[in-house]
């Protein structure tokens, strides 16, 4: 069963004064300032075309929020139409998330569902027809600890910070940033640019890969970390950390850099065919 979260619309006196407001800074200016005198009716055509803006005129926010406790170990994330951000969510298996629509189209808006199926808890922005115009959803998730954690978007950012999850990052052309997660991480874009600062004092036995097509990749570690850092592009390749450098002829990358931190008993790939990857010391 799908289920959509209630709805909590900010009341539209808000947008009356508003208008109000900028009805009396035009005005004001008109009278007061002697440049602006002689253009009245330049300062009331710019009002005319602000109220009969559509996207101005109408703007509404739609509030999103949802707590429960979620027995499935893994949870996905998909939006379509805005931001995500990951936030620690305790111990205690509950999820909580809360979103924000702005600029609603109303003969096509937007909704956050969730529903269970298959062990799978998930979390999607819907909507009636996908050419939807001025409208986003800007969502927030609270995960409990122990999950593993899908997230999606298109253009929206991903932001996760202090998770302590197993994470696998999405995005065609969005920014994604990754801040002292507890758990491991993969990420994945075509554009976007990927920040990843890794939690000083946490190894994992898994390979972390950190991969895009043409988006740029930074990645902070500590110098008393024990990783074992792999980096491919035919971009520059910046570093703070001494490493070993191989041509790849005739190979998209055309380059590959090794470093070795410490035991280096924790993997990590940055891979990127075009763009700059950089290592920094934390």
């Amino acid at each position: 069963m799908i289920i959509t979260a209630n709805i909590d619309l900010l009341s539209k006196y808000k947008r009356i004064n508003h208008l109000k407001y900028i009805w009396f800074q035009v005005y004001n200016a008109s009278i007061y300032n002697t440049a602006r005198m002689k253009n009245i009716n330049y300062s009331l055509l710019v009002l005319f075309l602000f109220l009969s803006n559509p996207i101005q005129a109408t703007e509404e926010f739609k509030k999103f929020q949802w707590i429960d406790k979620v027995k499935t170990p893994k949870i996905i994330i998909t939006n379509n139409y805005g931001d995500v951000r990951l936030k620690y969510g305790g111990n205690e298996n509950k999820v909580e998330y809360i979103g924000v629509v702005q600029n609603l189209d109303e003969n096509n808006p937007l909704k956050i569902v969730h529903l269970t199926k298959d062990h799978v808890f998930s979390i999607e922005v819907t909507v009636n027809d996908k050419a939807v115009k001025n409208s986003r959803v800007d969502i927030t998730v609270f995960i409990p600890v122990g999950k593993e954690v899908t997230v999606i978007t298109d253009k929206g950012l991903i932001n996760a910070t202090g998770v302590k999850a197993n994470l696998n990052l999405k995005s065609d052309s969005g920014t994604i940033k990754v801040d002292k997660i507890k758990g491991t991480i993969s990420t994945e874009n075509n554009t976007g640019s990927t920040f990843i600062t890794l939690k000083s004092n946490f190894l994992v036995d898994a390979e972390q890969s950190f991969k895009s097509i043409y988006g740029n990749i930074s990645l902070w570690m500590r110098k008393d970390a024990h990783h074992e850092v792999t980096l491919s592009t035919s971009a520059d390749i910046i570093s703070d950390f001494s490493m070993k450098v191989k041509k790849n002829r005739h190979q998209e990358p055309n380059k590959t850099a090794k470093i070795l931190l410490n035991k280096a008993v924790s993997k990590l790939v940055l891979f990127s065919k075009r763009g700059v990857i950089a290592v920094r010391e934390n």
